[in-house]
């Protein structure tokens, strides 16, 4: 009786094996049914390490998942290609995707990356202009701040607004040679990219003064991964693996800084940008300790406090009228929370 109870009982975990596989292929088919695209805000760079690591080293397609990795050119917005159709998913910042709602479209906040901003607003040092961004105000429109075109540029125009409202903008999309040329006075940077190719131009740090974004009641994150609503509603499941690939591709470039490298170089020359090992490597440590993949708690998502800021700082310049209530901007993140 014993040996027919066991044989029972092992057949019927043979009966319910076959059930959950059967029901995983089923969901990877679901899953693959198309190539996703994922379309990058920028040129190849330490900035996506992540991502190159998640399809060189089969993490998206060991959750079902055909991803094709794109870039967009310097200078066009991200969201253009999702009015077009052009990807499934897509990395941009915060304040961007909020504006987007208020332009015809519906991006969702699958995951939240960067966790604080990384952008100043960096000058030489210059009689009249001391650690107080108010000092901005007494140079007019004779104050020349070269300022992001793109997506990236709406923060430090919202701290130009409140500090240096007469200021000369002057928009650029790529570089510090103006800077370099005095062409302008300021300059918009990432802490990860553009401050370190002041230093290695051979400023020193002393000659600099730095309005962090994040010391003037700007601290709102950047990067973010984002769908459109409808494909979250249509296919929540490839979402959430989508989610889920992204964070463990990030933590295995972080793990794995050597390999991480090799692949953005190799993304470099395919589309014939140069690659500077040591700016390279100086943006993957300063970018990826601000991932904080090791907090549970800020671990791919965005915090509540971020969103409503970033909604208020838009409604007060009059960029946006209205915003999406966080659990429609943030659904599948709200389902996760304790």
């Amino acid at each position: 009786m014993f040996l027919l109870t066991m044989n029972g009982f092992v057949q019927i975990i043979q009966r319910c094996a076959v059930l959950l596989l059967t029901t995983a292929s089923v969901l990877t088919a679901d899953a693959a049914e198309k190539q996703y695209t994922l379309m990058l805000p920028w040129k190849p760079q330490a900035q996506f390490a992540g991502y190159y690591y998640a399809a060189e080293h089969g993490i998206f397609s060991r959750r079902g998942l055909d991803v094709e990795v794109r870039h967009t050119s310097p200078g066009n917005s991200v969201f253009d290609a999702l009015r077009k159709s052009e990807c499934d998913f897509l990395v941009a910042p915060l304040l961007a995707a909020i504006e987007a709602t208020n332009s015809g479209l519906e991006p969702v906040n699958i995951a939240q990356l960067s966790c604080n901003s990384s952008i100043l607003l960096v000058g030489r040092r210059r009689a009249g202009i001391g650690r107080e961004a108010e000092t901005l105000q007494r140079f007019g429109p004779d104050l020349r701040c070269a300022v992001w075109s793109g997506d990236s540029g709406l923060l430090p125009e919202l701290f130009l607004q409140r500090f240096a409202p007469a200021a000369t903008r002057i928009p650029i999309n790529d570089g510090i040679a103006l800077f370099l040329w005095e062409g302008a006075e300021f300059i918009s940077v990432m802490e990860y990219n553009e401050y370190y190719l002041l230093l290695a131009a051979g400023i020193s740090p002393g000659e600099l003064i730095c309005f962090r974004m994040r010391n003037f009641s700007l601290n709102i994150p950047e990067d973010g991964l984002y769908a459109d609503a409808g494909t979250v509603r249509r296919n929540p499941d490839v979402c959430r693996a989508m989610r889920a690939a992204v964070l463990e591709g990030w933590r295995e470039a972080l793990r794995n800084p050597a390999e991480a490298l090799r692949l953005v170089r190799r993304e470099c020359r395919k589309l014939d940008y140069p690659f500077d090992p040591a700016h390279q490597s100086w943006m993957l440590r300063h970018f990826g300790a601000d991932l904080e993949l090791n907090d549970p708690r800020r671990n791919g998502t965005l915090e509540q406090r971020n969103y409503t800021d970033a909604v208020q700082l838009l409604k007060r310049s009059g960029r946006i009228r209205t915003a999406p209530d966080f659990k429609t901007f943030a659904p599948l993140q709200v389902e996760e929370a304790p």
